[in-house]
């Protein structure tokens, strides 16, 4: 598994942790409400009837309902934001994993581009503008509410007309509300309209609804502002307890992000976005972009994203210059050119160095970039084309001894270091040090 999509299975874990962490908390709470109407339920006459000491316990429910939903609102809006970093942080860190990787100094913007979405998902969600019906978190968790209390009080008219005793009427409406009770066929036969539900299901599937979809809102909105994610695609859970056809029709299936259908309520299914290219790839061709090559797609790319989740501290606009010579830092670049072209770096080639990139040679290293062609031939193609090539600078204007090169055939081949993929190239990076030189293959543009 590559470094991208262990990024992805991380995430999908931590969603599946959290929502786990959640049902628990779920549980818990109605576990204390039946608790607190446990010891109440005690207190109650075994051998009579008191409406009065009914009406108390049915307040009292109420009230406890109420605040677990209070709690239970905080509790979700928090699991709702944090899967939605969970999914938006894939491509943020991906960014970040480049930034390292291939030196493009832009970590502060990349954290500024991603670092809107998960709040604005969430909002979005809570106030129920992402939905057709227009309903927030709020209003179906007064919903639940109102359904709970509804059939708390379907109990206590059944239990009257059962003629149950206060204390059989208060331990079945215990029972009711305590998840690890199992209603036994006593219970549904006298309460038919409540027998076989719980009432935590409706928390459990709100929260599981709202995480899943924090997440797959978070991350449709991050896949948009990467480039080169190509699309999302679709898995169905192997949690499902039944063929569910609306997810076996999408299995596989890649979606644009815009396009990407919405679970359905309790789903659990769980998104791959999809990106092809390699990491060696988009890093060399995201550096080249900043450092001033052309890029007609990563253009494109800027001006619909970069200045939206960057602002004017956009780093991006520090960096990028509109040609491959780096225009606005020439005379930095032609003081470089005249250095090596004066010898005050040495061209010889260092075949101590060059050993690790040639495979024949007792210094080479697995996994490694080669070349096929001779140390002589290498030499010919520094004194050829050293001073003439490509030289870059970082957003501090310094050099990193390295100069790209062209040259008219094929001269070794380019091991991608993420899929260790070969590919032949024409293209090398002459490295300058004190003591001489060396050429890496590396891709070809």
């Amino acid at each position: 598994m590559n470094e991208y999509l262990e990024l992805v299975d991380r995430a999908q874990k931590q969603r599946i942790m959290l929502t786990k962490k959640q049902m628990k908390n779920i549980r818990d709470l109605y576990r204390d409400v039946a608790k607190d109407l446990g010891k109440r339920a005690k207190r109650a006459n075994k051998d009579s009837l008191s409406e009065r000491w009914l009406l108390d316990y049915q307040k009292q429910f109420k009230k406890d309902i109420k605040e677990l939903n209070k709690i239970l609102k905080k509790d979700i809006e928090n699991s709702m934001i944090e899967s939605a970093r969970y999914a938006n942080n894939i491509q943020l860190d991906f960014f970040n994993l480049l930034d390292i990787k291939y030196k493009l100094n832009s970590k502060e913007t990349f954290s500024n581009m991603f670092s809107k979405i998960p709040q604005e998902s969430l909002q979005e969600l809570i106030s129920g503008d992402f939905y057709k019906d227009g309903k927030g978190l709020s209003e179906r968790l007064w919903f639940h509410e109102k359904e709970a209390n509804a059939n708390f009080d379907y109990i206590i008219q059944k239990g009257l007309v059962e003629k149950k005793s206060t204390y059989e009427l208060a331990k079945d409406l215990s029972d009711y509300v305590n998840p690890e009770v199992k209603k036994d066929w006593s219970f549904k036969n006298i309460y038919p309209g409540v027998g076989n539900k719980k009432i935590e299901y409706n928390s459990f599937r709100l929260a599981v609804t709202s995480i899943s979809h924090a997440y797959q809102l978070s991350m449709q909105r991050s896949c948009k502002a990467n480039p080169f994610v190509e699309g999302i695609e679709w898995h169905t859970s192997n949690s499902h307890r039944g063929p569910c056809t609306l997810c076996q029709s999408r299995e596989g299936k890649t979606y644009k992000p815009d396009e990407l259908p919405l679970d359905h309520p309790n789903g659990v299914c769980y998104f791959t976005p999809v990106i092809t290219k390699s990491m060696e790839d988009i890093g060399l061709e995201l550096h080249d972009w900043l450092y001033g090559g052309s890029n007609s797609k990563l253009d494109d790319w800027y001006k619909e994203y970069g200045r939206e989740f960057a602002g004017e501290s956009n780093l991006f606009r520090n960096i990028r210059k509109k040609d491959n010579n780096n225009d606005g830092n020439s005379d930095i670049i032609n003081s470089i050119r005249n250095d090596i072209k004066s010898g005050k770096y040495p061209l010889e080639i260092l075949e101590s160095k060059q050993g690790k990139h040639i495979r024949e040679h007792n210094n080479y290293i697995e996994g490694r970039s080669y070349l096929t062609i001779s140390i002589d031939e290498a030499q010919k193609i520094v004194n050829k084309y050293a001073g003439n090539g490509i030289i870059r600078l970082n957003q501090n204007n310094e050099w990193d001894n390295k100069e790209i090169v062209t040259v008219d055939k094929e001269i070794g081949i380019n091991v991608n270091s993420m899929t260790n993929e070969e590919s032949k190239t024409n293209r090398c990076k002459i490295h300058y040090s004190k003591r001489g030189t060396h050429i890496v293959p590396t891709r070809k543009k």
